[in-house]
């Protein structure tokens, strides 16, 4: 009788995590991200204390192309489905929270990670897409082990995204030299003194050097995005 009350506790638990998926944010920035160029907006989201799904979008998109160009939510949320980074059976909206679990997805997609046989069985038809894209990325020490409905910090999300951006080198997912990116920001770093740190000065290919921001995933470095989840260019698949 102990173990079955406790199985009922835990299934409560999780239906009770998966409906805090959907609520929004409570306070509103002091500064509206949509008013921000992609550099500052990535200062913005280190400084955030949780990250909603259009913010998230918009972040998936720059790591994707260099830049996002979407005027819109809903133009975001077209491309990423359309491409397969993101579902739309997640009926995700735009100022949710978003949690580590559809974030992991996201970057998965775009880092070409397969997985295991769990992974590629199971999440390409949706059953447990997102929990098995947590425990790859906890795999290749791109996150850390936790729940996969946990909403996600901005510290967190802009760290990932940068380890992302190492993956993608160390793999050689870009088609050409990439710039440099700034180190991620400190616990409690003051956003201003964090923008300014993601301006310097950058080696271009060919070798003259110019000023310019430095922002995760230049335009002139990024991968094609795949266009659906049976893309044949992949990362070779981890145990699992």
């Amino acid at each position: 009788m102990v173990l079955l009350r406790f199985r009922h506790a835990r299934i409560a638990v999780g239906l009770a995590l998966v409906a805090g998926c959907a609520a929004p944010r409570q306070k509103p920035p002091a500064v509206d991200p949509n008013t921000l160029g992609d550099v500052e907006f990535q200062a913005y989201l280190a400084d955030a204390p949780l990250v909603t799904v259009d913010e998230a979008f918009r972040a998936i998109l720059i790591l994707a192309d260099g830049q996002d160009t979407s005027k819109t939510f809903e133009e975001r949320k077209q491309k990423l489905e359309s491409r397969g980074i993101s579902r739309a059976a997640w009926h995700l909206e735009s100022n949710n929270m978003i949690d580590k679990g559809t974030v992991a997805y996201m970057v998965c997609k775009i880092c070409r990670i397969r997985g295991g046989i769990n992974m590629m069985v199971l999440g390409t038809i949706g059953l447990g897409d997102r929990h098995y894209a947590l425990r790859e990325l906890v795999y290749d020490n791109l996150a850390d082990d936790t729940s996969e409905f946990a909403f996600i910090r901005g510290g967190e999300f802009v760290s990932l995204l940068s380890k992302a951006d190492d993956y993608m080198r160390k793999h050689k997912l870009y088609e050409g030299a990439p710039l440099e990116l700034p180190p991620e920001p400190k616990a409690g770093e003051n956003p201003e003194t964090w923008i300014q740190g993601t301006v310097g000065t950058s080696t271009q290919p060919g070798g003259g050097a110019e000023m310019s921001p430095v922002i995760v995933g230049e335009p002139s470095t990024q991968p094609a995005a795949p266009s659906d989840a049976g893309s044949s260019q992949s990362v070779p698949a981890t145990p699992g």
